[in-house]
């Protein structure tokens, strides 16, 4: 099977923008714009809240801030809407080609991990039956020694000339595969490293240490609970592990 042959870099000038967007300066804050968020600024600094009326005064300059910050919200969410579309029509050419390239990477990952898996099962298979081999020769050796010594013993006792060596065990004829000397090394790919990460998958929490689980308040049933019923005037709840606080501050009616 032929290797294709493919450009291996990718550059910004391989993604093509049609039409070019026209360059255009964006002004979001005018000058007039910029004088009264100063003006505003300035005022909330050296205001002084000590009566009704006062209180009434920064109510108001309130109210400005707060419809102002929502115009220049407003301005921005205008102003960045070519450039949030350009963004998604870029994110939407690339994603496709980009998920396709993606399930190309995982299918070879698989396929070579596979081929290396059964090449190590091969190897362990290989690697038990040398070993097995291996002691099967020695044993047979050490029975061939003994029987040796045996048989010099009885020439010695009868006063014969001692009998020639046992002949040196062999593997049995019948053995198909003749095994390596050597454990089997798996053999190594070019620009591919197998990377083994032990993960797990929790079966039951309840039969975990408790070393092995965290306890975390839900902050969201806690709000739920007690902190959006209540109103002004009700009373503070009482809960063991927990202090409320009133959040006092003036908003904008």
């Amino acid at each position: 099977m032929s290797t294709p042959v493919v450009k291996e870099s990718f550059t910004t000038a391989d993604l093509a923008i049609v039409p070019p967007p026209q360059a255009s300066p964006i002004v979001l804050l005018k000058g007039d714009v910029v004088a009264r968020i100063e003006d505003i600024a300035a005022t909330a600094e050296v205001m002084s809240v000590t009566d009704a009326e006062s209180a009434q005064a920064a109510a108001d300059f309130m109210r400005r801030a707060t419809a102002l910050g929502k115009e220049i919200e407003t301005a921005r969410t205008e102003a960045n809407a070519p450039a949030l579309a350009l963004q998604r029509a870029i994110n939407a050419a690339v994603k496709e080609p980009a998920a396709k390239l993606d399930a190309a990477k995982r299918t070879l990952q698989r396929k070579v991990g596979e081929w290396q898996a059964e090449q190590d099962r091969k190897r362990r298979e290989t690697e038990v039956l040398r070993l097995k081999e291996l002691a099967r020769i020695e044993a047979e050796k050490r029975k061939a020694e003994d029987e040796q010594r045996r048989r010099e013993e009885e020439a010695r006792e009868a006063n014969l000339p001692p009998p020639p060596p046992m002949p040196a065990p062999v593997a049995p004829v019948a053995q198909e595969v003749a095994l390596p000397a050597l454990p089997i090394v798996a053999p190594k790919i070019a620009g591919v490293r197998m990377r083994s990460t032990l993960t797990f998958e929790v079966t039951d929490a309840a039969q975990l240490p408790e070393a092995l689980t965290m306890r975390l308040p839900d902050a969201a049933k806690i709000r739920a609970q007690f902190c959006a019923l209540w109103r002004e005037g009700d009373p503070i709840p009482d809960v063991p592990g927990l202090r409320f606080t009133v959040d006092r501050k003036a908003v904008s009616a």
